[in-house]
């Protein structure tokens, strides 16, 4: 070992979660998320969801901003080149967990027409959470009170039409301990 250099080791150790009440601005603190790496979704060549999804893949999470003109991202399955620029549709589904009991609102930024349904994991049907199917520009959608816990996963399904043009489309959650988030996979 030369003078003047020290040796170190570095430790990363996770946060831990914040008090009740605390402040959105914890960093690093993530209340769960979505288990299984990420969202299925399922591709549309149209802008209905009607008739079979032409391609499927892992999405990692919900959080789009696709450029006038271009594609939903890429994938190497042949039905990808039956997704238009414009006109196509899309549906995920992913399940939730979380390591505390709290009240949740799922915040979506989106353009164009979304429905989004829930139900805890191994439940019956969904329960519709937010319905605004008709094109509409760029805005944010809300769904609050949703009461999630750590003994149960909670499944979510998000339907999308995205406008012509360019495409957002943002998945955030957020409860009293823990600010506004784009949902990641668990760890």
């Amino acid at each position: 070992m030369h003078a003047g250099i020290i040796a170190s080791s570095l430790i990363t150790v996770p946060p831990p979660p914040p008090p009740p009440g605390a402040l959105a601005a914890t960093v690093g603190y993530q209340p769960g998320g979505v288990i299984g790496a990420g969202f299925v979704g399922d591709y549309f060549g149209n802008p209905d969801l009607s008739g079979n999804a032409v391609f499927a893949r892992k999405d990692i999470r919900v959080d789009f901003a696709i450029p006038s003109g271009h594609k939903p991202g890429g994938s190497a399955s042949p039905g990808y080149n039956d997704v238009p620029a414009d006109g196509w549709s899309g549906r995920w589904v992913g399940i939730l967990k979380v390591r505390t009991t709290e009240a949740f609102t799922f915040r979506f930024n989106v353009s164009g027409k979304i429905r989004v349904f829930g139900k805890p994991q191994g439940a019956g049907s969904y329960t519709t959470l937010i319905d605004s199917w008709t094109p509409s520009p760029l805005r944010e959608v809300i769904a609050s009170n949703i009461s999630l816990n750590p003994s149960t996963g909670y499944e979510v399904k998000i339907e999308w039409a995205p406008n012509n043009g360019t495409k957002v489309l943002s998945f955030l959650w957020e409860s009293p301990s823990v600010g506004a988030s784009v949902i990641e996979p668990t760890a």
